[in-house]
């Protein structure tokens, strides 16, 4: 790929997408995007890709592409620590079937080279039942290796997450959720990060069916990790909220069911964190706009509320 050729497929990127990194990581995002397309050729050229395709998250853009006819994926963020916090935390489980295979990385900027997972639909767009879902929180949940970098504790991340909610809520006068219901649920979270019971280990972070993938065979695997270190029950809390309207006693009962299936999993203690999530879950559900999240962010309160108020 020439210069010409890299800097049209980086500029493949909805404004939307530009706006939304520059609300994440600031205006330096965009000299970031100016340099991306130089990036490109320089990575296409020592790992031996043929770019195509472009597409972005909220912290990252991402490029498909093959090497040597095998699809991979070329991830890059405008916050290298992050990079090499999901390098660090792919290494920890190279081998494991259900998390996506890391084929190299650079230490300097963060950037990722992924395998490319066929036929990759996300769970979030598919059927799936917790039966599935269960051997990949088993992997997760096996895993003892730690990081070789610092990667942030569970505590941080839980902090990280509420500071964020406070943002969306000031951007837009947002008020399904009140202050005093966020410290609330803050401090209770806090304190199920904090609590030393639950073996310390690494955590997806950010594992919801929008970052499972389905591999071959219908197998699934997961993606796009943001790397923590604690209780492992945190990864459980998108798996038993499932559906446009989830209540507590279908909760309680997926609570159950996935704590048979993961040997280490306890269901009151997953309960626990889907109640001291569902504030934060609800905000973000709220800013997706559509009625069916509407619905979701009203019945995550609900969830709140009968458990905190009696």
């Amino acid at each position: 790929m020439d210069e010409q050729a890299a800097r049209a497929l980086s500029l493949r990127l909805d404004p939307a997408v530009k706006l939304r990194l520059a609300a994440r990581f600031g205006e330096s995002v965009g000299s970031w995007l100016d340099d991306l397309p130089g990036r490109l050729q320089e990575l296409e050229e020592a790992w031996g890709l043929d770019l195509e395709e472009v597409s972005a998250g909220g912290t990252s853009v991402v490029f498909r592409g093959s090497r040597a006819g095998a699809p991979v994926v070329v991830k890059l963020c405008p916050d290298a620590e992050i990079g090499r916090w999901e390098a660090d935390a792919l290494r920890c489980w190279a081998g494991l079937p259900h998390v996506v295979e890391l084929l190299a990385a650079d230490e300097a900027d963060g950037a990722l080279l992924l395998a490319g997972v066929s036929p990759g639909t996300p769970l979030v767009e598919d059927d799936w039942q917790l039966v599935e879902v269960a051997p990949l929180l088993s992997d997760l949940t096996s895993s003892v290796k730690v990081p070789s970098v610092h990667v942030p504790s569970l505590v941080e991340r839980v902090e990280f997450l509420f500071g964020l909610t406070r943002r969306r809520i000031e951007a837009g006068g947002d008020q399904l959720v009140g202050p005093q219901t966020l410290d609330e649920a803050e401090r209770l979270a806090v304190a199920l990060a904090s609590d030393p019971e639950p073996p310390a280990r690494l955590v997806h972070g950010d594992l919801h069916p929008g970052n499972v993938l389905r591999g071959r065979g219908g197998s699934v695997v997961a993606i796009d990790p943001r790397a923590c270190l604690g209780d492992s029950h945190f990864d459980a809390i998108d798996w038993v909220l499932r559906g446009e309207a989830p209540t507590r006693a279908g909760v309680l009962r997926a609570a159950e069911e996935l704590a048979q299936l993961v040997p280490c999993f306890d269901a009151e203690r997953i309960t626990a964190w889907v109640v001291a999530l569902a504030p934060v879950l609800a905000i973000s559900q709220a800013g997706a706009g559509s009625d069916a999240a509407q619905r979701r962010a009203r019945c995550l309160i609900s969830l709140w509320d009968e458990a905190t108020l009696g």
